[in-house]
């Protein structure tokens, strides 16, 4: 016969598998993740905290993100490339002792935004995960210190041609690179990352107004260049259908198209091949 003090014991031991599980599988840490998802009436979602959805193309992002030293992501618009990154500097953070981690946004605010993304994830991990109080909680920082003083930090920056110089990060996150002021001299200044032995990994959807940027200089160098390079499908998300798509071309706001035409937005925001993407 079970007793409930050798029940409590399986169900503490069980607990801790997973935690081990998780530390050593980003995937499986997703299992364990939540997102803070806006409301969406008109396909049934009330929105607030949600389980992460272990979508195909975000199983793909993760298996990139977590094996790769640099990875280069060209997008459209709300695949949840911002979430994957935030839940994998949640993992590194929880279980790598210290780790810097920078994340680099086109402004403060953004950056702001990013931070408050990882620390959802982080404050609805498991209550019976052992966690690191921590000693810094701002807007722009999270940090804890460990045993013999050993710090964690997750920082987030506005870009600039410095932003991250002199840090001697573990993992650079750069989302909506392509609109980054300076994004080639801000690369320079974070490039020691991977020397080091760090990751960058870099996400944008396409600017139409910049052929030749930076990003899809680096971009189209893949993988001769050292980068792990995604492209991703207008469609991959899925309820994505070409109804869906005619109905977002429609309801572009005039003042949105800034002097592109209705396809050429859709080609930059949602493209459907490279090409389109890097025109």
């Amino acid at each position: 016969m079970t007793t409930k003090t050798e029940l409590t014991k399986e169900e503490a031991a069980g607990l801790l598998a997973q935690r081990e599980e998780a530390r050593r599988d980003f995937l499986c840490f997703l299992d364990f993740c939540y997102i803070d998802e806006p409301p969406q009436p008109l396909v049934g979602r009330s929105g607030g905290k949600v389980r992460f959805e272990k979508w195909a193309y975000i199983l793909e992002m993760a298996e990139a993100i977590s094996t790769k030293h640099t990875v280069i992501v060209l997008k459209p618009r709300q695949i949840g490339f911002s979430w994957i990154t935030s839940a994998y500097a949640a993992w590194r953070y929880t279980f790598l002792p210290g780790v810097k981690i920078l994340i680099i946004s086109k402004d403060e605010k953004a950056a702001w935004a990013y931070l408050d993304k990882v620390r959802f994830i982080l404050r609805n991990l498991p209550d019976s995960w052992p966690t690191t109080t921590a000693s810094t909680d701002s807007r722009s920082e999270i940090s804890s210190e460990g045993e013999h003083g050993i710090k964690s930090s997750i920082e987030a920056l506005a870009s600039t041609k410095d932003a991250g110089r002199s840090y001697e990060a573990t993992l650079v996150i750069q989302d909506e690179a392509e609109f980054h002021p300076e994004l080639n001299l801000n690369h320079a200044a974070t490039r020691p990352t991977i020397a080091a032995g760090g990751q960058i990994i870099m996400g944008s959807t396409a600017n139409g107004r910049e052929p030749f940027s930076f990003f899809k200089g680096l971009y189209k160098g893949a993988p001769g260049n050292g980068w792990k390079k995604m492209f991703f499908h207008w469609s991959v998300r899925p309820g994505r259908t070409e109804e869906w798509y005619e109905a977002e071309k429609a309801s572009i706001p005039p003042e949105e198209l800034g002097g592109f035409s209705p396809e050429e937005y859709m080609e930059r925001e949602y493209p459907a091949s490279e090409a389109e993407a890097l025109r």
